[in-house]
């Protein structure tokens, strides 16, 4: 489901005007409030306009990227009026392209694409209810990534990093999307909300203040959105008169950029020059621009965060807002929504492929075009001279008297002139010395096309030697990944400041109920994440170097060393053969995760139904113990549960307790502690008898602590497996 580009514009709208020169009820609707609309409206787009020529230059870099790609590699940029436009090309001359951009765009955008980062939601030791919070933290973002498609946000993300340099994610919340849920009070079902992120390239962004170099230094970001015509008059209504008119310049201009990247066509095809099919507009047609420009119609969004101000033109009046702003209008500075920020921030991130001074970073692809037109020249002055060889100019006087059209497809083309009185024969004009330096040349080009992209790899593609460790495999491929190093932690850093934003939406916009649904039925994880401050209690961050491209055969190594070196284990410190399973391709990760959170859920509600217990049921059942020397029946373990689960986690819970009374809390009991202690020593045993039958590798690995003799030179593939075996044989004991 693709969740709409403009959402939450209902639950906004509620919240009404809130600025400081008209944040009282009574003073919403006077012409003071609209003063202020129309004034922070010119600001926006004065704003946008400084923006867009300031960032000139990248926009040029972009669209020209963009056209590379597609073929169109005899264009040029014309400043003016901000489009790309054909040269023409000089008759009969030949244009060859040797397209190398696209073959290199493909292959890094597969290298940024394809490792799939590793979230952690980490909880702030200070805050003894965050460990619970973070735990469904991420399960979260497992329903979360489903939700956005994150593996498309992500190939949207290398697209751009790939044409344009940097890109900007806007995460969001979809109001109006979502499952549908019961409504306040019994009343009409409501839709419960859902997450969405957005990719925009630079040239449909804008931030304020204009010196600002990040989002964390900036107090406002806006976007430009593109709607089709009937759905924006659908979203707003009030602007129905406005969108149904002809847009201004502006707005058609921008309309056109966005079509650029988006529809650009093919570029020249065959041997010789061609016209392209685009005018100077890049894309269509007069007829077809028409059409295409009825048919949509552009908005801008900006948001300021809580606390921003706007300046005036002038400078002499300044409007601030202490809940922030969200201003959706045209690009003629009509406004279709006014409200404050609901996200409390300004909810974007910034991902740049390398480092740079401004706002947006410079494109892998913008050096590579000078060399790729070279390339293009010197293959076209190679055809052009093997074309002269083979089909040389002819000469022919005028009054010759043959039929020289039978003799023209033996030439290039036939030059009459005037000859003398005598007259003269017709004869081939020699062709042009070729130059010795052009294979040469074309050498040196390529050489260095390779080395500026770094699509050549350091291993040169050669396959390792049998039985090479995967820590070895993996130091070749980190080699050939040092060119999008600093790329890929750019992504990582982003995508986790993205989930993190969405976590806080998922707080903040979801109601108790479904949170609690999510967790499984745990009230008490869906009430601590609700309480906790993500922006101090939980971080999420996502394992360094996890994005990076990874090749299985590596991964299949290092985790079979792992296994057999005896390091491979899980959080309850037991060796991990689901997540082997998992690795070599034998597992489904889902069902690893769901696997132990049931019994996660179900230890949760053994500790609340025991801590929910009066002194004296507690007395009565520590009285039954004495007695009989077992539980009640509901605090029993039960055969089916996972019991290193349930004792890893009361043992946790134990330890919280006794911290809790020793600060004096008084809803802690020695006794309720007491009984806690006896159910959690009720499933040590059980845990015990399920650790002991835990699976074994081939007498080696994680069970046994011996280390895989595979690894070590010179000794046979099965001699460990025999050691292991004979050392289990004999009676020496351990």
């Amino acid at each position: 489901m693709t969740a709409p580009p403009i959402a939450g514009t209902s639950a906004d709208a509620q919240a009404g005007l809130l600025n400081a020169d008209a944040s009282q009820p009574d003073q919403q609707e006077t012409g003071e409030s609209q003063r202020v609309q129309r004034a922070v409206a010119q600001i926006i787009l004065r704003l946008r306009i400084a923006t867009i020529n300031r960032r000139w230059a990248v926009d040029r870099n972009t669209f020209l990227n963009e056209a590379f790609d597609k073929d169109a590699q005899y264009t040029e940029f014309d400043p003016a009026r901000r489009v790309v436009v054909n040269i023409p090309a000089p008759r009969d001359s030949v244009r060859r392209t040797i397209n190398l951009m696209k073959p290199y765009n493909r292959t890094q955008e597969s290298r940024l694409v394809r490792g799939q980062p590793s979230y952690q939601v980490q909880a702030d030791q200070g805050d003894p209810n965050a460990e619970d919070a973070a735990e469904l933290g991420n399960d979260l973002i497992k329903w979360i990534e489903k939700l956005i498609d994150i593996r498309k946000v992500r190939q949207k993300i290398a697209f751009w990093l790939q044409r344009a340099g940097t890109c900007l994610l806007f995460p969001l919340w979809d109001f109006d999307g979502g499952d549908q849920v019961e409504g306040e009070d019994g009343g009409e079902p409501m839709a419960a909300g859902q997450p969405f992120t957005d990719v925009h390239p630079p040239h449909e962004c804008f931030y304020y203040p204009i010196t600002g170099t990040d989002i964390e230094s900036c107090t406002g970001i806006g976007r430009d959105v593109r709607l089709g015509r009937e759905e924006a008059i659908q979203q707003f209504p009030s602007l129905r008169g406005k969108l149904l008119t002809p847009d201004s310049d502006d707005s058609r201009s921008s309309s056109r950029l966005t079509r650029a990247i988006r529809d650009f066509p093919p570029g020249q095809q065959g041997w010789h020059s061609q016209t392209l099919a685009f005018g100077v507009t890049g894309v269509y047609s007069s007829d077809n621009d028409e059409a295409q420009e009825h048919n949509e119609t552009m908005l801008i969004e900006f948001w300021l965060e809580p606390g921003g101000a706007l300046l005036d033109i002038g400078g002499s009046e300044l409007f601030s807002f202490p809940q922030g702003l969200r201003v959706i209008m045209t690009s003629i500075g009509e406004i279709g929504h006014w409200g404050p920020n609901v996200y409390g921030t300004l909810p974007a991130v910034r991902i740049g492929f390398s480092e740079s001074a401004g706002f947006w970073s410079p494109s892998p692809c913008t050096p590579l075009r000078p060399l790729q037109m070279a390339i293009n020249w010197a293959y076209s002055l190679w055809e052009e001279h093997m074309m002269l060889a083979g089909r040389p100019v002819m000469l022919w006087p005028r009054q010759a008297k043959a039929a020289w059209r039978r003799l023209q497809d033996l030439t290039t083309k036939v030059l009459q002139f005037a000859a003398g009185p005598r007259g003269q024969q017709p004869s081939y004009l020699a062709p042009p010395t070729f130059p010795a330096q052009l294979p040469g040349l074309l050498e040196f080009l390529i050489q260095m096309w390779q080395d500026i992209s770094g699509v050549h790899e350091v291993s040169r593609g050669q396959l390792p030697a049998a039985g090479i460790s995967g820590v070895a495999i993996q130091l070749l491929q980190d080699q050939d990944d040092t060119q999008i190093g600093f790329a890929v932690g750019e992504i990582e850093r982003g995508l986790a400041k993205m989930m993190e934003l969405h976590l806080e939406n998922i707080r903040q916009f979801v109601e108790f109920e479904q949170l609690a649904s999510m967790a499984g039925d745990s009230a008490t994880q869906a009430q601590y994440f609700k309480g906790t401050d993500l922006g101090q209690g939980l971080k999420v961050s996502v394992r360094p170097g996890s994005a990076l491209p990874k090749a299985p055969a590596a991964t299949e190594a290092k985790a079979k060393e792992a296994w057999l070196g005896g390091y491979m284990m899980d959080e309850f410190n037991q060796p991990d053969w689901r997540r082997l399973l998992v690795i070599m391709g034998l597992g489904e990760e889902d069902r690893l995760f769901d696997e132990l959170q049931q019994d996660k859920n179900n230890a949760e509600m053994e500790y609340q139904g025991i801590m929910g217990l009066g002194p004296d049921e507690v007395q009565l059942i520590l009285a039954f113990v004495q007695v009989s020397g077992t539980l009640p029946d509901e605090l029993m373990p039960r055969r089916y549960d996972d019991h290193i689960v349930h004792e890893m986690r009361h043992k946790r819970q134990l330890k919280e307790l006794r911290e809790q009374m020793g600060t004096g809390d008084g809803r802690v009991t020695e006794t309720s502690i007491t009984l806690l202690e006896l159910h959690w020593e009720m499933h040590q045993l059980p845990a015990l008898e399920q650790r002991m039958g835990m699976p074994q590798l081939g007498g080696f690995g994680a069970a046994t602590g011996e280390v895989n003799p595979q690894g070590q030179p010179g000794a046979e593939p099965q001699a460990g497996a025999a050691a292991a075996q004979q050392q289990k044989a004999s009676p020496t004991p351990a």
